[in-house]
């Protein structure tokens, strides 16, 4: 007897969006979704190779807020409503200079991409989710967000902020029925 245990299945009918889900991390939740039972979209600025068998795939980028519109809307087209958002798109670049060579835009792209695109979608989607007979919101974030080092100041200020928003926004949804995770 295997003590692994099976979840296959255990998603059936329910509806996810997964954001930077073409590869590495959010690839992986896609497939794991998927295997669950899920019907998935996935969505990244660009299609890539690594695009989870099964997956539909809307092209947008998270980090605007014309695009967050954008994947919203094929996201709610394709899978007819949503149940499950997972806001795993992230990154910035590292300053090995330290925190004050950051430049304001690199700042201002670390929070547009880590903090506010998660925002915008959530926001965007919330009727969808409130729908749900039990929504989930899970948005991925970093060590960063704890621990300084100041090459990625900017990144981690950004997700220390989205580790913030998640539980403010955990409070208010809960009455709703939605939880809200960070990983």
């Amino acid at each position: 007897m295997s003590n692994k245990l099976d979840f296959s299945k255990e998603l059936i009918g329910r509806r996810a969006l997964v954001t930077g889900g073409t590869r590495g991390i959010g690839a992986a939740i896609a497939q794991r979704l998927l295997d669950a039972g899920a019907k998935v979209v996935v969505t990244a600025r660009s299609r890539g190779e690594a695009l989870p068998a099964g997956a539909a795939f809307v092209a947008g980028d998270v980090a605007s807020a014309s695009g967050v519109k954008a994947i919203a809307a094929g996201a709610l087209e394709a899978l007819g409503g949503l149940d499950i958002l997972v806001n795993n798109a992230g990154g910035a670049s590292g300053f090995p200079q330290g925190t004050a060579s950051i430049p304001d835009e690199d700042w201002q792209a670390a929070f547009a991409l880590n903090l506010f695109a998660a925002i915008r979608l959530t926001n965007a989607l919330l009727p969808a989710l409130r729908e749900s007979k039990a929504g989930a919101i899970v948005n991925l974030s970093s060590g960063a967000a704890t621990m300084a080092f100041g090459a990625v100041a900017h990144y981690g200020a950004a997700k220390a902020a989205l580790n913030a928003y998640s539980r403010s926004l955990a409070i208010d949804l809960a009455p709703s029925n939605i939880r809200v995770n960070v990983v």
